[in-house]
């Protein structure tokens, strides 16, 4: 259960070390998915979660990067009729 024990981390940091008035409360989906990030070694971190993004680099987050999904050159778009 490392991915478990790692995302419990991640929210015991964030509640201690952000008071509640910054409102930086994570959620445990949230944290389950930068523990598995974390666990498996990821580079980066792809998201759209501005709240996961505040915490790109952050000790909290053992100094994962994460960011924004990028367009690539070339990348074809999905068109929904």
């Amino acid at each position: 259960f490392p991915i478990a024990q790692k995302a419990e981390q991640i929210r015991s940091k964030a509640i201690t070390q952000f008071p509640k008035s910054q409102k930086r409360t994570l959620k445990t989906p949230d944290a389950q998915i930068i523990a598995t990030a974390i666990v498996h070694k990821a580079d980066v971190l792809h998201s759209l979660e501005p709240m996961h993004q505040n915490l790109s680099r952050h000790a909290i987050v053992d100094g994962l990067e994460i960011c924004a999904p990028r367009h690539i050159s070339g990348q074809m778009t999905l068109k929904l009729d």
